[in-house]
């Protein structure tokens, strides 16, 4: 089974632009974009980079979350800043992890436990714990609150430039025993059939 990739949503989106086939989201204000696909089951990864601006913002939203103000408020999220972590507008105390230039941000997602991790970079530690694991359920932060379905998040205060890879090319990180790579539907592989004429 592999996944069709989405991408950014260009009709579900304030204060951004998409580009790059609508993988990479640019700010032009305090804003956010959702992911054109949902899910409301399963356990799945995906990374995206920071590429510049200001006030990078990474993570996933219900559909009520408010993209206008999803950086500063972010309630229906839950977003990853840097060095900061967010559920629902509720600080995680100790759980941020930076965001670079040029390093992908891991997200890793358990919708049926409820659980979410965050890891700056392939060798980066999940949730800022050296215990955090999410093939293990160890360290997620809880997410109930945000309901299902969910979507992929990108925020920014003003400026950033974010880019998704939801399992169109390699990942740069291992992808958690267990969990789907890629966001997006599932689709089967297509089997070819040999006709044989016999003269």
């Amino acid at each position: 089974m592999a996944v069709i990739p989405t991408t950014w949503n260009p009709s579900d989106k304030t204060a951004m632009t998409l580009s790059n086939s609508d993988r990479t989201a640019t700010g032009t204000g305090a804003g956010g974009v959702r992911s054109i696909f949902s899910t409301a089951t399963g356990k799945i990864y995906w990374e995206v980079t920071y590429n510049g601006g200001t006030g990078p913002g990474i993570g996933i939203a219900n559909a009520s979350a408010t993209l206008a103000t999803v950086y500063n408020t972010p309630t229906n999220a839950a977003v990853s800043y840097n060095t900061t972590t967010w559920i629902n507008n509720v600080s995680q105390a100790g759980a941020g992890i930076p965001i670079s230039v040029a390093i992908p941000q891991c997200v890793a997602v358990d919708l049926g436990g409820k659980l979410i991790w965050f890891r700056s970079g392939a060798a980066g530690n999940w949730n800022n714990s050296g215990t955090a694991n999410p093939a293990t359920g160890t360290g997620g932060l809880n997410i109930t609150v945000l309901g299902t379905p969910l979507f992929a998040l990108a925020g920014t205060s003003s400026s950033a430039q974010l880019i998704a890879n939801f399992g169109a090319t390699a990942f740069t990180g291992a992808v958690p025993s267990g969990f789907t790579a890629g966001l997006g539907p599932d689709v089967v592989g297509t089997t070819s059939v040999r006709i044989m004429v016999l003269a």
